[in-house]
C-alpha cells in the first residue's frame, strides 16, 4: 500500500523520468558499472539533486570511445544511494535499488540487450516475514546485493532492517523475465553489517558473503545450489581473524573464489577467505602484500590475463591504488598507486570495458562528476591515466 502511494505521488507530481530533462554530467551520490548491450560498458549513478537513477556514461565496445548518458526512465521512487546492477533474462541489464521511504526494492530501470533502449521498471514483488499472514507487507531492507544463481536466475539479495538477517527479497526467472518474492534465507542467525557481497563459486554456486555485525568477521551469510535453486545456511569463514569494514568477492585463479576485506583498524587489504572451486571448501587467507596505505574502500575484478586485481580508494587522499594483484598461479603481488587525472574520489567502481580492458571508474569528492580514473590495458597489464568523462 505505502509503495503504491508512493507511485502514485510521483506520478501525481510529475516526477516519472519520461518528465526528466537529459541529465548528462549528472552530480552523482553513488557509481556502479556493468556490461550491457552489444558489451557497452554501462556507468550507472544515483543522482544527487534527485536520487533518481541515471546512465552517467556509456563505452562503445568498438572502439572504447565514451558518451554521455542520460536519466534513466523510472518509477520515480527516491532511491538510497545503494544499488545493484547485473545482466537478467536474456542478457537484458536490470538496475535494482531501495526505496529512500521504505527501504524496499524496486527495479528502478532495465536496459534491452538486442537494441540498448532503457525502460521504466516497477516495485518488485519481495519477501515478507517467516509465518506473516497473506497481504503482509514485505520487510524493509538496509542493503542489497545481486548475481546470477541457478539455471542463470537473478538473485536479489538483501539485510533485514530490523535483525539484520539476510533475505531473497526477489528473483527474476531467467527464461520469461518474471520476477518473483523471495523468502527469509537459511543462514548461521548471525546479525550482519550492511556489506553483503556475492559470486558463484565452485560448481557455479553462489555464495552470498557477509561481515558479522558484532564481530566483524567474514560468514558465509547462506549459499544457492546450481543444480536445483536450493538454498543452505552457511558457516563463519576461515580467516586471520581480523576484524573487517568491507568485503568483496570474485573469482581468482583456477575459479577459486577470493573474499577480501579492509582491515577495520588499518585500512589494510586482507584475503580474508578463499574457497576451492575443486571441492568448494574454504580457506583462511592473510594480509596481503600492498604498498601500506589504507584504504577507506576496495573493489575487486579480473584485469589482463584474468588476473585479480585489488583496487582502493586511499584513505588520506582519495586517490585510486592497485593495492595489491593475484597471479593466475595463486601467487599474491604488492601493486602501487595508479595513474590517474590526480582527483580526489569519493567512490569508484570497477569493471572490464571494450577489449576486456579494466577500467577504474569514480566520483570526483568536490564536482560530484564522474571520472575514468585509470584503466589496464588488457593485451599487457599495463595501466593509464584517465580523464573526466563526457
Amino acid at each position: 500500500m505505502i509503495r503504491s502511494i508512493l507511485l502514485a505521488a510521483s506520478v501525481a507530481a510529475g516526477f516519472l523520468v519520461t518528465a526528466r530533462d537529459v541529465a548528462a554530467n549528472a552530480k552523482l551520490l553513488s557509481i556502479y558499472a556493468a556490461q550491457g548491450n552489444g558489451g557497452n560498458l554501462q556507468v550507472i549513478g544515483i543522482g544527487r539533486a534527485d536520487a533518481l537513477p541515471n546512465l552517467a556514461d556509456w563505452q562503445y565496445s568498438g572502439d572504447g570511445s565514451w558518451h554521455a548518458g542520460f536519466a534513466l526512465p523510472s518509477p520515480g521512487v527516491r532511491l538510497l544511494p545503494s544499488l545493484a546492477v547485473a545482466p537478467g533474462n536474456g542478457g537484458n541489464l536490470q538496475v535494482v535499488g531501495l526505496g529512500s521511504l521504505d527501504n524496499l526494492p524496486y527495479l528502478a530501470s532495465w536496459q534491452n540487450s538486442s537494441d540498448g533502449s532503457w525502460h521504466a521498471g516497477f516495485a518488485l514483488p519481495s519477501a515478507t516475514a517467516p509465518g506473516a499472514p497473506p497481504g503482509a507487507p514485505p520487510v524493509a531492507l538496509s542493503s542489497i546485493a545481486m548475481a546470477n544463481g541457478n539455471n542463470g536466475n537473478l538473485q536479489v539479495v538483501g539485510i533485514r532492517a530490523v535483525d539484520s538477517l539476510p533475505y531473497l527479497a526477489s528473483w527474476q526467472n531467467n527464461s520469461d523475465g518474471s520476477w518473483h518474492a523471495g523468502f527469509a534465507l537459511p543462514s548461521p542467525n548471525v546479525a550482519l553489517s550492511s556489506s553483503i557481497a556475492m559470486a558463484n563459486g565452485n560448481n557455479g554456486n553462489l555464495q552470498v558473503v557477509g561481515i558479522g555485525g558484532a564481530d566483524r568477521l567474514p560468514y558465509l551469510a547462506s549459499w544457492q545450489n546450481s543444480s536445483d535453486g536450493s538454498w543452505h545456511p552457511g558457516f563463519v569463514l576461515p580467516g586471520p581473524g581480523v576484524r573487517l569494514s568491507s568485503i568483496a568477492v570474485a573469482p581468482g585463479n583456477s575459479g577459486n573464489l577470493q573474499v577480501v576485506g579492509l582491515g577495520a583498524n588499518d585500512g589494510l587489504p586482507y584475503l580474508s577467505s578463499w574457497q576451492h572451486s575443486s571441492n568448494g571448501t574454504w580457506e583462511p587467507g592473510f594480509l596481503l602484500p600492498s604498498q601500506g596505505t589504507p584504504l577507506s574502500s576496495i573493489a575487486v575484478a579480473q584485469g589482463n590475463s584474468g588476473n585479480l586485481q585489488v583496487i582502493g580508494l586511499g584513505k588520506n587522499d582519495g586517490l585510486p591504488y592497485l593495492a595489491s594483484w593475484q597471479n593466475s598461479d595463486g601467487t599474491w603481488h604488492a601493486g602501487f598507486a595508479l595513474p590517474s587525472t590526480g582527483v580526489r574520489l569519493s567512490s569508484m567502481t570497477v569493471a572490464p570495458g571494450n577489449g576486456g580492458n579494466l577500467q577504474v571508474i569514480g566520483i570526483d569528492a568536490i564536482s560530484n562528476l564522474a571520472y575514468l580514473a585509470s584503466w589496464q590495458s588488457s593485451s599487457d597489464g599495463s595501466w593509464h591515466a584517465g580523464f573526466p568523462l563526457p
